[in-house]
């Protein structure tokens, strides 16, 4: 079967767009799959579709339409567990002037893939201007923003470049009609990259004496059961289906003092004949220990709790009973027919501000899904002695308890007692109360990431009534200082992007000027930057789904859409130039920010191709993960302030000294944090910027909504709270 492209918009690259064809034919490898390809990456155009690619044969643009809306959801069925294969011996042939096609790189094209099958969404955005207004948007505008948009971390991990053979897994259920969502997404992420296949299920029938949880704990666990999200990471879903041609293989998992044992007996020889590298339980891993030997590299498992404190269970419990602010989710691997494990990867998360033990494992469970699927493409591209190069060896137990059991009835009593207690009385008297935000500057003085240096001098401006200020960022122009920072309307409950002058001495001159403002976005950490002659803005915009390029058309308040730099849920994003190159640091924000981890990117032009920093991801600890201002030099030094979202969200700040920074390798050390203790009545503290001679904070407040509707418009500028 032939195919024929007819036009490529003229200013695009023809070779490099023929060669990602080319390519993804060869990668799916069957000719009827060809054609879902076109399709997808065809009839996302809709309009343009036919004026685009008038000459398409033997494919009508009704049947394209219908395939568009097929494909993506089962385009991980497509491509799942495939190597690149030698080109068909029939070459795609393309009208008026076919050129010889060129290899390019495996992750830029199912890079493109992926992206493709979003392109409804990128559409829309790239319809809505900074008015609001729509524009014609045309199909060659979509193909440039394709070829330029950053891969996502996603993108990176389902895609290996390695030219060894697939991963042959095996994965270890209870019942695969019950599988936690969780672990049925593990599980999707691996039929989903190329470098990894599922060889055999494994359904687990687990026999372990347990003990019977106390009254007050069977009475607390129905209270939650109300509290559950909706997004329950722990809600049963059926996988039959999804693992529909994979062998399952059931047996008998007799656990006793933590050591499992198969039946029958032939168990680990049929494991054993289906060649597998990998086996991921995804329950009962520690009692599978015995069997890591079997297998080259071991077993593998999560286990939920930092298990240098918390080992036993109910998992994520413990840490809001004895008033933990970190919740944690540990990736451990067991081979070489050894007792001990190591501890591949560990996140590290905000333990929630609630008595559900429900809610507080939405984020860990839902964050650490990356984990497997991280490793094992690090695995199959890099090999097992980088694993173990980056592992850590597990520590001796720390925890309060020989193994954490269900709580007593005296231990619930005297958790839950004066928690409801409390609510009771205060419920007559509740008012809705919010984190109220303020900007806060100092001048000439020592810089506050330096040791010993006082905390004092910084003067705190209160916004307008009904607003609250926050992320300022200090911006030069033609020898003026500008302030861009979040105007967070009370009203609308939306932020804006504002900007005012300020004095040398740090006194805001006039009333702030809005550079963006849309109703139905939310708009904050305006990121402003330089490059040449032009004046740029990378704002975060969680709902937008994208992380969105601004140009600045007349300064200080006038801003275009540019480009779409990634599309995903991203927050804090933040570039720098340093070693000649362009560095760029954003924070994910699946499913929510709360579960994002730090990743690094860099390239030798700021809308150049965007590598992804081997190192990643730089950090897993939410205390440390996002961002909290630019990345500035001090002298010799390079610092990257971030802030920490536990106990609370914008809790403190951490300066860090990047002290190896190449395309290689990336390390930083931790010079300082800075709390709320310092600021009294502050609750948190999360941005800094600075100048030659001006140093910005903000701060957060609890007050009652119903007070700040009330307040009058205050004088702009106040003593330290």
């Amino acid at each position: 079967m032939r195919y024929v492209l007819s036009w490529i918009p003229g200013s695009v690259d023809r070779t490099l767009m023929q060669s990602r064809a080319a390519q993804l034919c060869n990668l799916l490898g069957q000719q009827s799959l060809q054609v879902f390809a076109f399709s997808m990456l065809i009839t996302p155009f809709e309009a343009d579709a036919t004026s685009a690619f008038p000459a398409l044969v033997q494919i009508p643009v009704t049947l394209l339409t219908v395939l568009s809306l097929y494909l993506p959801a089962r385009l991980h069925q497509v491509y799942r567990g495939r190597t690149p294969k030698a080109a068909p011996a029939q070459p795609l042939q393309f009208q008026h002037q076919p050129v010889a096609l060129q290899q390019v790189e495996l992750p830029a094209l199912v890079g493109a893939v992926a992206r493709a099958a979003r392109l409804r969404t990128l559409r829309r955005n790239l319809n809505r201007s900074s008015a609001g207004t729509l524009t014609n948007v045309t199909s060659h505008q979509i193909y440039s923003t394709l070829l330029r948009m950053i891969s996502t971390p996603r993108e990176h991990y389902l895609t290996s470049c390695a030219t060894r053979a697939p991963l042959r897994i095996g994965i270890v259920v209870e019942c695969l009609d019950r599988v936690p969502a969780f672990a049925a997404k593990i599980i999707a992420d691996i039929q989903a990259s190329n470098f990894a296949e599922i060889g055999l299920v494994l359904e687990v029938n687990r026999q372990q004496p347990t003990a019977t949880p106390h009254v007050l704990y069977r009475l607390y666990l129905r209270l939650d059961e109300r509290m559950r999200p909706s997004n329950d990471p722990l809600a049963p879903l059926d996988c039959r289906d999804t693992l529909a041609g994979v062998e399952i293989l059931q047996a008998d998992l007799k656990v006793r003092e933590g050591c499992g044992e198969l039946s029958p007996a032939n168990s680990i020889t049929e494991i054993r004949s289906k060649k597998l590298d990998v086996l991921v339980a995804l329950i009962g891993g520690p009692a599978l220990i015995d069997l890591s030997g079997e297998l080259p590299y071991g077993v593998w498992w999560l286990s939920p709790g930092d298990n240098e404190f918390y080992r036993g269970g109910p998992s994520d419990f413990w840490e809001i009973r004895e008033h933990n602010p970190i919740s944690a989710v540990t990736l451990c691997a067991a081979y070489a027919h050894t007792k001990d494990y190591l501890v591949l990867a560990k996140a590290l998360f905000a333990t929630e501000q609630t008595i559900s033990v429900s809610r507080n494992r939405y984020l860990p469970y839902w964050g650490s899904t990356e984990l497997i699927i991280g490793k094992l493409h690090d695995l199959h591209e890099f090999g097992w002695q980088l694993l173990l190069q980056t592992a850590k060896a597990a520590t001796s137990y720390k925890g309060r308890r020989p193994l954490d059991g269900y709580p007593s009835n005296v231990e619930m009593a005297s958790w839950l007692g004066p928690i409801l207690v409390k609510k009771a009385l205060s419920y007559p008297f509740r008012k809705k109360v919010v984190q109220h935000w303020k900007i806060a500057v100092r001048a000439n003085a020592p810089s506050l990431f330096e040791p010993d240096t006082s905390h004092c001098g910084f003067r705190w401006i209160d916004p307008p009534k009904g607003h609250s200020w926050a992320d300022p960022f200090v911006f030069e122009h033609e020898s003026k200082y500008w302030l861009f920072f979040e105007d967070y309307s009370y009203e609308t409950m939306r932020g804006s992007i504002a900007c005012a002058e300020i004095s040398d001495d740090g006194v805001v001159r006039g009333a702030p000027l809005v550079c963006l403002k849309k109703r139905d976005c939310h708009y904050s950490y305006p990121h402003v930057f330089r490059e040449g002659s032009e004046i740029l803005m990378i704002p975060e915009s969680f709902e937008s789904n994208s992380v969105d390029l601004y140009c600045c058309r007349r300064f200080p308040n006038e801003w275009v859409h540019d480009s779409i730099l990634m599309q995903g849920r991203f927050v804090d994003t933040t570039l720098w130039q340093a070693e000649g190159l362009w560095w760029l640091a954003t924070t994910s924000a699946e499913p929510a920010p709360g579960a994002g981890f730090l990743w690094l990117y860099y390239s030798s032009s700021l809308r150049g191709k965007w590598q992804l920093h081997p190192a990643n991801p730089i950090s897993t600890d939410i205390r440390t993960s996002r961002g909290a201002g630019r990345v500035f030099r001090d002298g010799n030094r390079l610092i990257r302030p971030s802030q920490s979202g536990a106990p609370t969200y914008g809790y403190s700040l951490t300066f860090h000294e990047i002290t190896e920074l190449t395309p290689q390798r990336y390390a930083e050390r931790p010079m300082k944090t800075i709390g709320p203790e310092h600021w009294p009545g502050l609750a948190g503290v999360h941005t800094y910027n600075r100048n030659a001679q001006l140093e910005f904070i903000d701060g957060r407040t609890p007050v009652s909504l119903e007070r700040l509707k009330s307040w009058r418009d205050a004088n702009p500028d106040s003593a330290d709270p």
